[in-house]
């Protein structure tokens, strides 16, 4: 089988997407109980760099909380950027 191309014509290796660790029952309730504070620290982290921004900083929270998409699209110059990468970061 052979490897797709990309645009260039060179040969491109397929990322794949590491599988969850599996939580058993008995600790589930122990990462649902730590998941809320991470949540305010990560965002409380994020809101330190993206100032006046907490409606976009949200909306990508919840996306990586619920392993969804995001893509933040507004007016150039509000710090959709920054956001990203500060995200990515912590």
């Amino acid at each position: 089988m052979s490897r797709p191309e990309d645009i260039s014509g060179e040969r491109s290796i397929p990322l794949r997407r590491k599988a969850s660790p599996r939580v058993r029952d008995e600790d589930l309730a122990g990462v649902l109980e730590e998941l809320p504070p991470k949540a305010r620290q990560l965002r409380a982290e994020v809101e330190k760099v993206v100032v006046g921004q907490s409606a976009a900083v949200d909306a990508v929270l919840y996306a990586i909380l619920s392993r969804g998409h995001c893509l933040p699209v507004s007016v150039p110059g509000l710090a959709k950027t920054l956001l990203v990468r500060s995200m990515a970061r912590r």
